[in-house]
C-alpha cells in the first residue's frame, strides 16, 4: 500500500509540475515594451484642451507622469511625459495631431525618469582644517 500511495502521489506531482512549467514558459524580449515620450502641444487656449489630450492618451493604455502647462496671451501650451508601449506611439501621436482641435502637437522619444542623470555633476567639496 505504501509503494502505491507514493507513486500515485509522485504521478501526480510530476503532472502537476508538468502543468505548471508549460503555464508560465514565457518569451521575454530584450526590449521594453514600455517607452517615455514627451507631448508638446500649443495653440489658442479654449476649454478642455487638457481633458481632450489626456482622453487619447488614456485611452491608448498610456499613463501621464509629470505635465507643465502655461497660459500666455490667450495662448496655451502643455508639456507631458507619457508612458505608453512602444507599437501604441505612432497611433497616439497621429491620433493627437488629428483630434485635438486647434493645437499643434509633437511627440519626442523621452529616457525615463529613473534612469536621467544631470550632467555636469554640481557639488562642492569642503574641508575641514583644525589645529
Amino acid at each position: 500500500m505504501h509503494v502505491f500511495f507514493t507513486y500515485f502521489t509522485s504521478k501526480i506531482l510530476d503532472e502537476r509540475m508538468n502543468a505548471a512549467t508549460q503555464v508560465t514558459r514565457r518569451q521575454f524580449s530584450t526590449q521594453d515594451p514600455q517607452k517615455y515620450i514627451v507631448i508638446n502641444s500649443h495653440g489658442l487656449d479654449r476649454p478642455g484642451i487638457v481633458a481632450d489630450i489626456t482622453q487619447i492618451v488614456t485611452d491608448k493604455g498610456g499613463n501621464v507622469g509629470e505635465s507643465q502647462a502655461q497660459l500666455l496671451g490667450g495662448h496655451f501650451a502643455i508639456m507631458m511625459l507619457v508612458q505608453i508601449q512602444s507599437s501604441d506611439v505612432d497611433s497616439l501621436s497621429k491620433q493627437l495631431r488629428e483630434n485635438v482641435k486647434g493645437m499643434s502637437t509633437s511627440v519626442f522619444d523621452a529616457i525615463s525618469p529613473k534612469k536621467a542623470e544631470m550632467s555636469p555633476k554640481i557639488g562642492c567639496e569642503y574641508f575641514i582644517y583644525t589645529c
